[in-house]
């Protein structure tokens, strides 16, 4: 569901280190980034974004974009939405909410962006439990319905495999 330099990791301060969340790592002074897939929204239509995030002291700041463009057009994007700008978050996550209005648009994607080191040491943010929700009521992350049914899919086939080789 994800593309870009993100990493799958854990860190302490995120549930004690219990739930993996992603990260962009960087030593660089460029901008590096992470993308969901391209998904359907209504045109003209509120929605609001929430996740939590946190980041090293020396990330020089964060992005969070949305993307978009109409049914017709081939370019990645021909809609910028910049929802979040220059932003420097905590070194703690904190809950961040944000709503935006789809515009004219049938599609598009949210993007992370880590805008870089400051001092040439690995420089991280960190960012999970991303929700999109319409409308301007933010909801926690929750998981989807192609996520249960996959775990619901896996906890049947471990089942299978356990009634089989018990005798």
């Amino acid at each position: 569901y994800w593309s870009g330099q993100m990493i799958v990791s854990q860190h302490s301060f995120y549930y004690n280190g219990q739930k993996k969340l992603f990260s962009l790592q960087t030593t660089g002074t460029a901008e590096i980034l992470a993308s969901t897939n391209r998904f359907e929204v209504k045109r003209n239509t509120n929605y609001t974004l929430s996740f939590y995030a946190f980041a090293g002291s020396n990330v020089r700041n964060s992005d969070v974009y949305f993307l978009g463009r109409k049914s017709n057009e081939t370019n990645g994007f021909t809609f910028i939405n910049q929802l979040i700008v220059d932003r420097r978050f905590n070194g703690f996550p904190e809950y961040v909410t944000v709503s935006f209005n789809s515009g004219d648009n049938h599609n598009g994607f949210i993007r992370f962006d880590n805008n870089g080191s400051t001092d040439g040491i690995n420089a991280v943010l960190f960012f999970g439990e991303i929700m999109l929700v319409e409308g301007r009521t933010a909801h926690k992350w929750e998981s989807s319905y192609a996520e249960l049914v996959t775990v619901t899919r896996l906890h049947t086939v471990e089942d299978t495999l356990d009634s089989h080789t018990r005798t």
